[in-house]
């Protein structure tokens, strides 16, 4: 299975001013299974860590719930994968590798 990576443009374009966190239990406006989006993009990104061994870190909706972004922490300080779920079409956009640490010069 392929998974298409976002750019930085492709990516930003899912982001609303105000994102919406999920807590723990909280049901995403629409429920996908990922797992063979994730080994897609780890294998793509060359992520080390099996795709069974990372984990949710955040789940944030978009204002008026078009987007999904379910960031994945894989051993990396400051790094996320993020899949991102276009909620309007019930199926996965792509994924994003989200360096926090780049982005915000914290490292």
């Amino acid at each position: 299975m392929a998974i298409r990576e976002l750019d930085d443009v492709e990516f930003k374009s899912t982001l609303t001013r105000s994102m919406r966190k999920l807590a723990i239990g909280d049901i995403p406006p629409v429920r996908l299974d990922l797992r063979d989006d994730v080994a897609a993009a780890v294998a793509a990104k060359n992520i080390s860590l099996p795709p069974a061994e990372l984990t949710i870190a955040h789940v944030y909706v978009s204002d008026g719930d078009k987007h999904t972004h379910v960031s994945f922490y894989f051993g990396r300080p400051n790094t996320y994968l993020v899949i991102i779920v276009d909620n309007i079409a019930a199926r996965v956009l792509g994924f994003h590798l989200l360096d926090i640490g780049k982005l915000y010069g914290l490292d």
